[in-house]
């Protein structure tokens, strides 16, 4: 990458052509983070992301050009480092970009410029880049990066026991090759006739959650039928994302990337340009709804406001929580109250202030403060009005199982 200069070997490079180097070539973003994802304003478009590297985008985001950035950050040469992660898609600086913490990067090109002539972004960014490659390769470089943390931090990075290094490979491959390992997962732990009584399940709840509806008293009957219509309309994703199963599909996404039996770092190497290239076909497609939060062998549901989608992942349908020979009572009362815990997230407004304005609100609060109450009164420290929301899920969840069954 061009040398680095405490070695007094080799001529180093230009700030931010090794900051290119670093982006484009090795996947490793020092300083701030570019991604791809759907518009915070229109989730069928993706557009560029940029934020620090530790972030979790906020609800709101703003749209900014590239201009805009090298006005308020302008120790970072933009265009040229988002052109290094999105080659060969050509970039102006009218583009939008979604900016999620302008404040950080302001602050950021200010110590940027105010370190530069002593080089310690410099250093930096090598440090990063030793931290993100040394995993991939042998143990003399794991015990150097034990050194450095060491120095860094005044303590040792705690080594890999075996059963965390299987769990470091299993989490390092499937971070490359998650579609590849997920059909092989799914295959194994998830067939059709598993699908098929996990899809008649939520069915099933979905249908008793419309007749619980009909007894809700603080409802009037316009939000009674938006409600069930709602309901109707949800996209409902159980096991894996087709896609995964359409080996020619999968196939492209990795045809060209070289992998060697005997060139381990090469491979990562190679893996993080294929990263790199995913990030930009991203780009020029509309946001797809089969690309989940979750691998399909975690044990983890979720409710997608963006796109009104409850995910069931297929490592959730596993003993203790389902089986095909469970008695219902067991099903029900496990995954089925998981089930309709996700689907009672898609009406969190109706419990928020002002969330229905034509409902009997002193009902609703009265019902509200009944919850609050019981959360509150397990000894716990409980504070019910914060957990309210995931309280009503999960008691109303439990209930709607219990119905079913």
């Amino acid at each position: 990458v061009g040398g680095w200069n405490i070695t007094d070997k080799g001529k180093a490079k230009d700030f931010n052509e090794t900051l290119q180097i670093l982006m484009g070539r090795y996947n490793t973003f020092p300083f701030f983070r570019v991604h791809v994802g759907p518009s915070p304003f229109d989730p069928k478009t993706n557009v560029i992301q940029i934020d620090h590297p530790e972030f979790e985008m906020p609800a709101e985001s703003k749209f900014k050009k590239k201009n805009y950035l090298e006005e308020k950050a302008p120790a970072i040469d933009w265009l040229s480092c988002l052109q290094a992660v999105f080659h060969p898609m050509p970039m102006n600086l009218s583009q939008q970009i979604a900016v999620h913490d302008m404040d950080y990067l302001r602050s950021m090109s200010l110590l940027i410029e105010k370190w530069h002539k002593e080089r310690v972004p410099h250093i930096y960014m090598i440090v990063c880049l030793v931290g993100n490659l040394s995993p991939a390769l042998d143990s003399r470089f794991q015990d150097a990066r034990q050194e450095l943390s060491k120095i860094l931090h005044g303590k040792m990075e705690s080594k890999l026991s075996p059963d965390e290094r299987w769990r470091k490979c299993l989490t390092d491959t499937s971070s490359f090759f998650e579609p590849v390992l997920g059909q092989m997962i799914v295959k194994e732990i998830f067939p059709q006739q598993n699908k098929k009584l996990a899809e008649q399940m939520f069915s099933e709840i979905q249908d008793t959650f419309c007749g619980q509806l009909d007894q809700v008293e603080w409802m009037d009957e316009q939000t009674r039928q938006e409600a069930k219509v709602l309901v109707s309309k949800l996209q409902v994703e159980i096991g894996y994302p087709t896609y995964i199963l359409q080996t020619a599909k999968v196939n492209l996404e990795y045809q060209n990337v070289e992998i060697n039996e005997d060139t381990f770092f090469l491979n990562v190497v190679a893996c993080l340009k294929r990263m790199r290239e995913n990030a930009f076909s991203k780009l020029l497609q509309h946001h797809s709804q089969d690309i989940w939060q979750v691998v399909p062998w975690a044990v983890h549901s979720y409710y997608s406001l963006r796109n009104h989608m409850v995910v069931f992942p297929a490592g959730m349908f596993r003993s203790p929580f389902f089986h095909v020979q469970f008695p219902s009572a067991v099903n029900f009362g496990a995954i089925g109250v998981f089930m309709a815990h996700e689907l009672l997230h898609a009406f969190y407004s109706y419990m928020l202030p002002g969330g229905c304005p034509t409902c009997n609100s002193t009902v609703l609060q009265k019902s509200i403060d009944c919850l609050v109450e019981q959360y509150e009164s397990f000894g716990f420290k409980i504070n019910g009005t914060f957990t309210l929301l995931e309280n009503t899920a999960d008691t109303g969840g439990l209930a709607i199982a219990y119905q079913v069954f």
